[in-house]
């Protein structure tokens, strides 16, 4: 067997396995008249939750697909210290565990 096609069934072995066992993925076919052929996609909705911490708990503040998410809420007149958290999400469930917390302090 070549390195090809051992990665080639691995990649199939690890699509197989996420589609049984965490039901994330999806697949579907679409027909490209330029290429004259029908293309396969595999899909995977994947994204991050950001909650932060304001002093009140933790809140929810964004789901988001791309990463360099920018906070825009305004800044407290006294020093404050925020804390933010992350997690994974496939569709409507966490995935893995929440992130180690990141404290910035704002304000003053």
């Amino acid at each position: 067997m070549s390195i090809v096609q051992s990665h080639q069934r691995s990649v199939g072995e690890q699509e197989a396995h996420l589609q049984s066992s965490l039901r994330i993925v999806k697949r579907r076919e679409t027909h490209l008249p330029l290429l004259q052929r029908t293309v396969k996609f595999t899909e995977i909705h994947l994204m991050i939750q950001l909650q932060v911490d304001r002093g009140q708990g933790w809140v929810d503040l964004a789901y988001d697909t791309t990463p360099g998410y920018t906070d825009t809420h305004a800044f407290t007149a006294a020093l404050a210290t925020w804390k933010y958290r992350g997690i994974y999400r496939v569709s409507d469930d966490q995935v893995g565990l929440w992130s180690a917390e990141v404290s910035v302090a704002v304000g003053g």
